[in-house]
């Protein structure tokens, strides 16, 4: 990697970090990256590096003896670089509630991210968010359970509601 990559990787990162910078348009930060003197296929790299999924590194089996976990009771997604800037952070709430509460499944989360990473090509808000976990649960008790447990998604059914009759 050469040093421009590392320049635009260093930005990036002091910009979500440091500077609690949100990127909502990808292509206006690319073209600030541009403007400021880095090619395309730089800035594709550094992307590519940040948002590329992180491997899991296993333990040896002899230093997993030795290495004694407690176990939290509560599970907890987290979120990427990637997934953050697809999620408002309102929707980032919601999503630790949904798991901290166990109203959703895990493979049922999985598919939820998969597909607002796929399908969306802005930030997902309440609404958005909302129409694609009524997608992946298929289960109207559980959508109202989910819709009592999360204040949030009051406004959006009571907004669906107004305009069915």
């Amino acid at each position: 990697m050469n040093q421009n990559i590392f320049e635009i990787i260093s930005q990036l990162v002091r910009r979500l970090l440091y500077d609690g910078d949100i990127v909502r348009d990808e292509e206006s930060l690319i073209n600030s990256l541009r403007d400021e003197g880095y090619d395309l296929d730089e800035i594709n790299q550094a992307f590519e590096f940040i948002f590329s999924s992180s491997e899991i590194i296993d333990l040896p089996q002899k230093d997993q003896k030795k290495t004694k976990v407690k176990v939290n009771k509560f599970r907890q997604r987290v979120l990427d670089f990637r997934e953050k800037f697809k999620f408002s952070l309102k929707v980032q709430g919601i999503i630790i509630k949904l798991n901290t509460l166990r109203l959703i499944k895990e493979d049922e989360l999985e598919r939820i991210i998969a597909r607002s990473l796929v399908e969306q090509n802005r930030v997902i808000d309440v609404t958005e968010f909302w129409n694609i976990l009524e997608e992946v649960v298929d289960n109207d008790l559980r959508l109202l359970a989910i819709a009592n447990q999360i204040s949030e998604f009051q406004e959006v059914i009571d907004t669906k509601d107004k305009y069915l009759n």
